[in-house]
């Protein structure tokens, strides 16, 4: 309605100011125009509205009635919108059209009241929605995203509704569906068949054929005539199922309502039809898409192969070597591929995809002739299909149509006995995976010759299994040869070591395995390190030994350096045991241990992989893989399983559960209180060897706990715990011989054993999966370099949080999101208000600088979301110097600028501004001549690109531009630029001062004038696009709180995360971030721990010092130890953070208060006050820019008075000539007058606290004494 005024010229008479006439005429004129949009509104508005503005005498008494009627929609109407809308059905309307203008209606109406329903969601909720003639149209689209995935392009809804409403047209010309849309009650088998609206049934009954012609529309008189012959009524014989006159039997409610209740008690109760009445009509079906046994499959034995006409069906769709298929009428439809098509308890291979049948065919001559040994046997009222070896044995049942008179089989019923493939395919498979992706004919052969207890009878399976592909796939065997075997168990033992590309949860890196030769029974072992293989071999003969009553005689493994160290041989020696090593670069040699290897890894690739686990988990899968192993069948040991070959028991495998399912386990009434779950959920990863209990992993705790009491499901994975890692398998080395070993490598002893990283560290990592791809290589890796640690898997650590962020990456991730996209057009629509570039063709021999766009989510102090950012950045590292750039260098801010200025403002009673410029490199002047690619989303015409006239994010001279611009405009209004920082402006006037600090495109603003501010802030508006954020709250992370008892700085939210980060967030907090008394050196025996990760930690926590001077000894003191970190040096970085976990809320306080001048503390030797006087002069020097200069000498307050004498006095002897020249500078200073030396004792040293680690209460004394404090947001200085 405003629109329609603004286009007649009569919006602005409903301003709430009537403007002043000079003539009457302009009165009248006026008067006339609210005449005019009175009667516009009165004409456009709907009769039913029209009694709401019938008293009303002018326009704007119009529009507030109508504001106060629609002008706000409350919550609750919200919500009942809303249920309106997903309540909706096109079976309730005439037609699609009705059901979508009503359906945009109440789409409106939730976005006039805030809430809008995104096209996306809008579309899914239409399609769920659909029935009947619509089916093929749903489940085409569904599977064209399926099948394009992340490339499909999804229709605005506006686009839908136009191919929605076309679909409806076509099916409506083909006569699939009436004019009326009630036809989708009659599809839907929810409805009830007595509320369906009446049909005509006048038209000729199509003839049957056994399947029907696409080709010809049989369900329409075929009249080759202009005009239509009159309309003639059929008389029907009496329906011999409810005696009505006016219905053929085919066609009758009731029956169809019987038949349904007879469906869903899997019962056919109805009577049988007349012969009479359906004399050669039971041959097909109508080729209608509305028939009712569409979603039924057909015996037909006919069929030369297995037909479906629904493309959703299908799953693994490959092209076909049949282009094309016979039907009735001596016609042919095309066939568009072949597939498999899922049931509830098996699938049907090779089933063909005809899109133009109208029904799912079953052949019998497939069924019959598929090698399963079965048979189809009919009878009056139902079709069996039976096992050939066994005819009780029952495989599925059909029943008889008694519309069609065919026999039919339904396939989604989930009914005992209902599935036309064998129960046992789905058996087979699920025993496949619970025994670990163990080969089909192994499985066979445990269940014929009952080596197990508790396995069912299992079948062959034809099909392809995605897990073993993914993780057994590898080249065929070479020829085999003869190898000498064990006659007694432990008279030989295999054993090898290998490794994993992660370390698990606990830390492991590598496993260790021991082989009986006898009976094929392996041990696996968890190692941190290879020099731990000595004591796990020293436990394993314990075991074994006491187990079987035999010795190990002979002990065969390959040429590593952790089986031919010293103690090792001489262990071997001590206990008479023959030790055979492989001739190197001769893995055939001992070809048990490295298969078992490769079996081992193989399974366990396959058990995490199916699961979409993460790699942390080998662990686990390696255990629960050789727990298998040793009960499934091995030509080693004929009829037994291996367990069983050393044991002399049978195994029970009827509690074997698929590795990664989800597991509920039950919580003991004495650990939970009364009203909390009786259940936790887990992951079950195996079982116990020596409890009766089962192996399952916490997600929240990543431990592993055992639990009796257990409850699983095999057919869902718990996908929130696991992580997909997508990254291709390398496949492993070929296998040549029973008896051959892989060739041994050198195995260098590193300088120090590398300690795992925390255990929390992998799964973050893992759930970080674009950081870095997964490197899992199969094969076995002895050797790494020596001294040098492969930091590559916590490369991404530093962008931690931005790396799981869901901020997009790409534009095609971006686009079609709405906030992001008014976030580029912003971003656009600022480049082209500021003129930064022009699009001209691309000059001969220039190169073009490409760019991109990048998102970043804004957060508000408290974490809320502020807005989303998209900025448009050039590609600079494709510069080059000389050519696109010359100068690049910018001044940035210093921290201890930051901190001054704060102080000063606090000190005075000033208030603390912030402004923040809108695009700030775009206000930069470019000189050079650089030409980029025009921006995604934006492209105009191709062949131009854009001539940069303004620096843009990304250049490399960008951030000088920016500042020059600045500089030259701060300059050019009177701020005078500090020289001890060029970020920093002073601008005096008679009376006031202040004081602007530049941090790229945020300004500090504090004065002595809030007149004067805003004076300045006026100023730089109208020079640059900027916005006024009002006092300063939030500054580089920096939390800021300004109330009348000074200003507070502190970084909750930064310590916040970086406990999280670390795993930390709920750690027990500590008094002090140092233990007094214990003393880190380099030359330390503890193991050394990764550098990357500690250096990360170490960086964020001298990031922290900025308002936690309180942790600044501590942070120096293990940054000393970044270059080689051990364990000791990490345990004293966790501590700093055990620390701040008790003090989140700690910061600096600065407190209004007259200062005289510049005091300091120094707790040095006389060299080191070099570092201290420095900062006296630095501060002495910018505090004169201020006008706060200070004549007086500054004091340094120091408690060791060698130093204090040496600088005051001129002397010379034996203990100070060894100090350097230069050291004496202070001596000058004194002489000077600008520093003084003050003695203080020791108890009074607040230097202290930076210089030497205190007991707590020495600490938290001076820690008060710092003005570190418990920083308390609210109450803001106004």
């Amino acid at each position: 309605m405003q629109q329609l005024l603004q286009s007649h010229g009569l919006w602005r008479v409903f301003d709430d100011t009537v403007p002043a006439f000079t003539t009457e005429k302009d009165k009248y004129l006026y008067a006339c125009k609210q005449d005019e949009a009175l009667g516009l509104i009165t004409l456009n508005v709907a009769d039913n509205l029209q009694f709401h503005i019938s008293a009303a005498t002018a326009p704007k008494e119009v529009w507030e009635k109508f504001e106060s009627l629609f002008g706000k929609i409350n919550e609750f109407k919200l919500i009942q919108l809303d249920h309106e809308l997903n309540s909706l059905s096109p079976s309730d309307f005439p037609s699609i059209e009705e059901f979508l203008s009503k359906f945009k209606e109440i789409r409106s109406q939730l976005k006039a009241g805030g809430r809008t329903k995104k096209d996306d969601e809008c579309i899914y909720t239409i399609l769920t929605k659909l029935k009947g003639p619509f089916s093929v149209f749903t489940s085409t689209f569904f599977s064209t995203m399926d099948a394009l995935d992340t490339q499909f392009k999804m229709p605005s809804f506006e686009q839908f509704c136009e191919r929605l409403s076309r679909e409806q047209a076509k099916l409506i010309s083909l006569d699939v569906m009436p004019t009326s849309n009630h036809a989708l009650v009659a599809s839907s088998p929810k409805k009830n068949w007595k509320n369906k609206p009446k049909q005509s049934y006048d038209k000729p009954v199509p003839s049957h054929n056994m399947v029907s012609n696409p080709s010809v529309d049989t369900s329409k008189p075929q009249n080759n005539g202009k005009n239509k012959r009159p309309f003639q009524k059929r008389v029907f014989d009496p329906c011999s199922f409810c005696g009505g006159k006016n219905h053929p039997e085919s066609r009758c409610f009731l029956k169809l309502e019987a038949l349904e209740k007879a469906l869903k008690q899997h019962k056919i109760t109805v009577p049988s039809p007349s012969s009479a009445s359906n004399a050669g009509k039971g041959k097909a079906l109508s080729a209608r898409a509305s028939s009712p046994l569409q979603d039924q499959w057909i015996f037909d034995s006919g069929a030369t192969h297995h037909i479906t006409h629904c493309r959703d069906l299908l799953s693994s769709i490959s092209a076909c070597s049949t282009s094309h298929i016979s039907v009735g009428n001596s016609a042919s439809v095309d066939v568009l591929g072949s597939g498999i098509v899922n049931m509830p308890n098996g699938h049907l291979n090779n089933v063909l995809y005809v899109p133009h049948m109208s029904n799912n065919l079953l052949s019998i001559y497939q069924i019959c002739n598929s090698g399963d040994g079965r048979t189809v046997e009919f009878s009056p009222d139902k079709v069996v299909i039976r096992e050939l070896h066994d005819h009780d044995d029952i495989v599925a049942t059909g029943f008889v149509d008694p519309c069609s008179r065919l026999y039919v089989f339904e396939s989604f019923d989930n009914s005992a006995g209902s599935s036309l493939i064998a129960h046992a395919d789905s058996l087979s498979k699920l025993w496949h995976e619970r025994f670990g992706h163990l080969n089909y004919r192994y499985l066979q052969q445990l269940s014929s010759q009952n080596m197990v207890t508790g396995l069912p009878k299992v079948k062959s399976h034809d099909g392809v299994c995605p897990g073993c592909m993914l993780g057994k796939q590898h080249l065929d065997p070479f020829p085999k040869g003869q190898a000498k075997r064990a006659t007694a168990r432990l008279e030989l033992v295999h054993s090898d070591l290998t490794s994993f590309p992660h370390r698990s949860f606990s830390g492991a890196k590598y496993v260790l395995t021991f082989i009986d030769d006898f009976t094929r029974k392996t041990w696996v072992y968890f190692l941190k390190y290879k020099s731990d293989v000595l004591e796990h071999f020293k436990v394993f003969k314990a075991i074994v030994e006491k187990q079987s009553g035999h010795c190990i005689k002979i002990l065969r493994t390959d040429n590593g350096g952790e089986y031919e160290s010293n103690a090792f041989t001489a262990f071997c020696a001590n206990h008479g045991i023959v030790h055979q090593y492989t001739v190197p670069h001769t893995p055939q040699q001992n070809g048990v241990a490295e298969r078992k290897n490769r079996t081992l890894k193989e399974m366990e690739n396959c058990m995490v992989q199916s699961k979409n686990m993460a790699p942390q988990f080998w662990v686990e899968a390696v255990n629960c893989a050789n727990h298998i192993q040793n009960r499934m069948p091995h030509k080693a040991v004929q009829g037994v399983t291996p367990e069983e070959a050393w044991s002399g028991e049978k195994p029970d495998v009827s509690k074997f559960w698929v590795f990664g399912c989800k597991a509920w386990a039950f919580v003991p009434d004495d650990t939970r209180k009364t009203m909390e779950k009786k259940s936790k959920e887990l992951i079950f990863v195996g079982h116990c060897e020596h409890v009766k209990a089962y192996r399952l992993f916490d997600p929240t705790t990543k431990d592993v706990v055992f639990r009796r009491d257990v409850r699983v499901d095999e057919t869902e994975a718990p996908l929130d715990h696991t992580v997909v890692l997508p990254s291709p398998l390398l496949p492993p080395a070929p296998v040549t011989d029973d008896d051959f070993d892989g060739p041994p490598d050198p195995d260098p002893v590193a300088p120090a054993p590398v300690a795992p990283a925390p255990k929390w560290l992998r799964s973050t990592l893992a759930a970080a999966g674009d950081l870095a791809g997964d490197s899992r290589d199969l094969r076995r890796t002895r050797a790494e370099t020596s001294g040098v640690v492969d930091h590559r898997p916590y490369s991404g650590m530093a962008l931690m949080s931005q790396a799981i962020s869901n901020d997009p990456v790409l534009f095609s991730q971006a686009s079609g999101n709405p906030e992001w996209d008014s976030a580029m057009q912003d971003e656009y629509s600022s480049l082209m208000k500021n003129n930064t570039w022009d699009l001209v063709p691309l000059p001969k021999g220039r190169k073009l600088v490409r760019c991109k766009w990048v998102y970043k989510t804004k957060y508000a102090a408290d974490g809320s979301v502020e807005k989303y950012k998209a900025r448009l950045v050039a590609k600079g590292y494709s510069q080059v110097e000389g050519v696109d750039y010359y100068e690049t260098f910018a001044p940035d801010t210093k921290m201890d600028s930051v901190h001054l200025v704060l102080s000063l403002a606090a000190s005075h009673q000033w208030s603390v501004h912030q402004m923040d410029v809108k695009s700030a490199f775009l206000h930069g002047d470019l000189h050079e001549e650089i030409y980029m690619e025009q921006p995604q989303g934006f492209v105009h015409d191709s062949s131009l690109v854009c001539r940069l006239r303004r620096s843009l994010y990304g250049l490399k001279q960008a951030p000088r531009a920016w500042y020059e611009k600045m500089d030259a405009f701060l300059l050019s209004i009177g701020f005078h630029r500090c020289k001890t920082d060029h970020t920093v402006y002073v601008l005096k006037t008679d009376d006031d001062l202040l004081l602007l600090v530049l941090y790229v495109d945020d300004l500090l603003i504090t004065s002595s004038s809030n007149s004067l501010t805003q004076d300045i802030k006026r100023k730089l508006k109208a020079e640059f696009d900027m916005t006024d954020m009002g006092l300063l709250h939030y500054f580089l992370g920096l939390h800021v709180h300004q109330s009348a008892e000074g200003i507070s700085i502190c970084q909750k939210k930064y310590a916040t995360d970086l406990l999280q980060r670390f795993h930390m967030a709920n750690c027990k907090p500590s008094p002090t971030p140092y233990q007094s008394g214990i003393e880190l050196t380099a030359a330390c025996k503890s193991n050394l721990v990764d550098a990357t990760l500690y250096r990360q930690l170490v960086g964020s926590l001298l990031y922290l010092t900025h308002t936690r001077p309180d942790i600044t000894f501590a942070v120096n003191l293990v940054s000393r130890f970044s270059h080689e970190p051990h364990e000791s040096h990490w345990q004293a970085a966790k501590r700093i953070l055990r620390y701040l976990r008790g003090t989140l809320s700690y910061g600096i306080h600065y407190t209004p208060q007259n200062v005289s001048g510049i005091e300091g503390f120094t707790d040095s030797d006389w060299g080191g006050c070099r570092d201290t006087r420095q900062e006296v002069l630095w501060l002495r020097q910018i505090l004169g820019e201020f006008g706060f200069s200070q004549e007086s000498p500054s004091i340094l307050w120091c408690d060791n008075q060698s130093a204090i004498h040496i600088a005051r006095n001129p002397v010379e002897h034996q203990r100070t000539k060894h100090i350097e020249i230069h050291m004496h500078f202070i001596r000058q200073l004194i002489q000077d007058g600008v520093v003084q030396m003050e003695f203080v004792p020791t108890a009074d040293q607040l230097a202290d606290i930076f210089t030497k680690p205190l007991a707590s209460p020495r600490y938290l004394e001076l820690r008060d004494k710092l003005g570190v404090k418990e920083v308390v947001l609210g109450g803001d200085l106004v």
